[in-house]
């Protein structure tokens, strides 16, 4: 008798099968693998890392900037102060 069922396997072994069995997991393979090739990249990953930084922090800029930026008077801006 056959045993049809399938066995668990880990995520590191599905994407390392030598013949993906659907095309789901092909497309994963593929994108593991440069995920692989780009983090052995410490260029990339630095820029990564700053570009991250960036879209953090303007994420959360309304946290960091408390004042409004639109309650000035440029009106009086270039007037002398005497």
């Amino acid at each position: 008798m056959a045993d049809n069922i399938s066995h668990p396997v880990s995520l590191s072994a599905w994407l390392r099968a030598p013949v993906p069995t659907s095309s789901w997991q092909a497309r994963a393979q593929q994108l593991w693998l440069s995920w692989r090739v780009l983090r052995s990249n410490p260029s990339v990953m630095f820029g990564g890392t700053v570009i991250l930084a960036v879209a953090v922090i303007a994420i959360f800029a309304p946290l960091f900037a408390t004042h409004d930026i639109y309650a000035q008077d440029l009106s009086i801006r270039l007037q002398s102060r005497r």
